[in-house]
């Protein structure tokens, strides 16, 4: 059965899912979430490789034709020795988000929040700089974000308190837009947006990431009766909790898997 896998560190990555199954109702869909191991965030490159080359190997297992990497973490690797390895393509969201940024800044000044080795990688950075050298990045790491997701506590006083923490450092500079550099932080875009203001334009992965996929998908991909099917190496309940309130109306199984 064809299709198109999906993978993250955990939950984040459903933000990307949920953009996908919108773009292209006629595909099948599946999608990993290793919530098991996560975050990715302060993990080695060695680590980063050697989970990348399991989550897409199982993907592979499951007879996908491309597979989207919607983690930013991931996506700041080489994509192209992964992508041989697997045999099928592997699409990375950095690019795309970038050139989102890009588009939608009025004074070239871009804010950033993600994992340390996404900015470490220097991706956005080096993209946002070859898009226009006028450009300019603020980044901040803010890992301490990641939990408040993975634990579902999206719209409370902690999630709100907690993001306020995390974004003091950059609270008043002059960036005009924000990319949210990791895919579990559209789920704190009402917390970002109460902390930072409504001028400031947010932009992610998920976003962006419909595009650059356009032109793999091919007429024979598409089904009648669609299949969206999830898998967790974490606790396949709580991930359902949280998967249901972002995916609903859309069917989908949810299994445990191991890794």
């Amino acid at each position: 059965m064809s299709g198109i896998g999906v993978f993250d560190s955990g939950v984040g990555g459903l933000t990307v899912l949920k953009t996908l199954t919108q773009a292209y109702p006629d595909v099948n869909f599946y999608f990993i979430g290793d919530n098991q191991r996560a975050p990715y965030g302060s993990r080695s490159i060695e680590q980063l490789k050697l989970f990348s080359k399991e989550l897409i190997t199982a993907l592979v297992d499951m007879d996908v034709d491309l597979i989207v990497t919607a983690c930013n973490t991931i996506s700041s690797l080489d994509l192209k020795s992964l992508e041989k390895e697997a045999g099928v393509p592997i699409i990375g969201i950095i690019e795309a988000t970038a050139q989102l940024a890009h588009t939608e800044t009025s004074n070239h000044q871009i804010g950033l929040i993600a994992t340390e080795k996404t900015i470490e990688s220097q991706c956005y950075q080096r993209l946002l700089k070859e898009l226009d050298e006028n450009n300019e990045l603020t980044a901040l790491a803010t890992p301490q974000l990641v939990p408040l997701v993975e634990e579902n506590k999206m719209g409370t006083e902690e999630a709100l308190e907690r993001v306020k923490e995390a974004l003091a450092p950059i609270k008043g500079e002059a960036f005009d837009t924000l990319i949210l550099g990791c895919t579990h932080y559209p789920f704190l875009k009402d917390e970002i947006k109460q902390v930072l203001g409504n001028q400031i334009s947010i932009v992610d992965a998920s976003m962006a990431v419909s595009d650059p996929i356009k032109k793999y998908i091919r007429p024979d991909m598409q089904v009648s009766d669609r299949t969206i099917k999830l898998f967790t190496s974490g606790d396949p309940l709580q991930f359902e909790k949280i998967a249901t309130g972002l995916l609903a109306p859309l069917d989908f199984e949810i299994k445990k898997i191991n890794l």
